[in-house]
């Protein structure tokens, strides 16, 4: 029997839909936490869990896209993999997200875009963030269960894909 706890991070702009996101899927109550970082201050950060049977959870954590850094150090530990959400507002002002996305990249860190109120993840944007032709990217309205569901198979799917060097 396989047991223990996986992790995914998911980061998104301040006040921005990782409430949504975690809340939607985890099973527990879901837990906002401050976390201290050294030379950083406290970092806030959401937590919740999904039971997937047999002893083994999904950890999943939300905080701030400019977060990244010290939130990868503090979770490291059973990583899976990251969803990182993003706005059509994120074209004009890619900053944030980009920095997020570039952090994961250097950690080889399986990584997917949810693209959160619009209907389509369009050139714009993805020029904007530089999101390279292999990284998935999904469009969404709202952030809902369904949604959730679909892009936590993703991150997974892109893990598998990495450790059997088809990405």
């Amino acid at each position: 029997m396989i047991q223990g706890a996986s992790k995914v991070l998911v980061l998104g702009p301040p006040d921005g839909p990782q409430d949504d996101f975690v809340t939607s899927v985890s099973k527990v109550k879901v837990r906002s936490s401050a976390r201290q970082a050294s030379g950083e201050g406290v970092i806030p950060m959401l937590f919740g869990r999904v039971p997937l049977g047999d002893g083994l959870d999904l950890q999943l954590f939300g905080a701030e896209r400019d977060q990244a850094p010290v939130v990868l150090d503090a979770i490291s530990k059973g990583l899976i993999g990251a969803i990182v959400l993003v706005q059509s507002s994120d074209a004009g002002d890619p900053h944030y997200a980009a920095m997020a996305l570039d952090e994961l990249a250097s950690r080889s860190i399986p990584t997917v875009v949810l693209a959160t109120g619009s209907g389509d993840v369009d050139a714009a944007l993805r020029q904007a963030l530089n999101l390279d032709e292999h990284l998935q990217a999904i469009a969404c309205f709202e952030v809902d269960r369904e949604q959730v569901k679909r892009s936590l198979v993703a991150v997974l799917e892109t893990a598998l894909d990495l450790v059997e060097g088809v990405a």
